[in-house]
């Protein structure tokens, strides 16, 4: 309480054993603080703040390279996208294609039809010229016959 780490009216429960240690041999804590960055341990201050420069400076680096392994990959899945993209649009080609593919042979299918019913309808027409033709000369028999006999 007289350091002010704890309040007046506070009754913690759970006390560091810093601030108890502080209390107990009335020490101040300026001095507890200072003494740990002073003293005989200067060259392991500056082993470790040399560890932390390199520890940074790999941090840094890792950085980087994950930077750029993200650029790698974005650029990556853009031109995933794009393929695809293309390769869509060629697809729905080849489904127009093969539409027209369809309609053209529907198309030919339908001339086709066409043209053997035209054959077939010039075939019966050819047989009943021929029927009339031979009708007529029959006619033409019986009326030669006809002339003779009146």
């Amino acid at each position: 309480r007289s350091t002010g780490a704890i309040g007046e009216t506070e009754r913690p429960k759970n006390v560091p054993l810093t601030h108890y240690l502080l209390y107990k041999y009335n020490a101040d804590w300026n001095k507890l603080v200072d003494e740990t960055r002073q003293g005989d341990n200067a060259e392991e201050i500056e082993k470790a703040e040399a560890m932390l420069a390199e520890v940074t400076a790999a941090f840094k680096e890792s950085e980087a390279r994950a930077a750029d392994a993200r650029n790698a990959l974005n650029a990556a899945v853009s031109a995933e996208n794009s393929a695809k993209a293309r390769e869509d649009e060629a697809v729905a080609r080849e489904n127009e294609a093969v539409s027209r593919e369809n309609e053209a042979v529907a198309s030919e299918n339908a001339a086709v039809a066409r043209e053997n019913e035209a054959k077939a309808s010039e075939a019966e027409a050819k047989t009943r010229e021929a029927s009339a033709k031979q009708s007529h000369a029959e006619s033409q028999e019986k009326e030669a016959v006809a002339k003779k006999d009146a």
